[in-house]
């Protein structure tokens, strides 16, 4: 369970990087995602553009509900 909440976090971060203003974020989040922080499961933008637009919705889709 634990890593499921992981790969939320991290799909989050992909996905405020990939789409800044998408869906009910709160703003302090939206403010830390361009800045790489490893110890909270942020890589930044260079680990983000590893995914396209549409994956990084696909990813956000499946792990939303978390």
């Amino acid at each position: 369970m634990l890593t499921t909440i992981f790969l939320s976090k991290m799909v989050c971060f992909i996905n405020l990087n990939k789409t800044p203003n998408f869906g009910s974020v709160s703003d302090d989040l939206r403010q830390k995602a361009p800045n790489a922080h490893p110890t909270t499961l942020n890589w930044g933008p260079k680990f983000a553009d590893r995914f396209s637009v549409e994956e990084a919705r696909i990813l956000w889709n499946r792990f939303k509900i978390i």
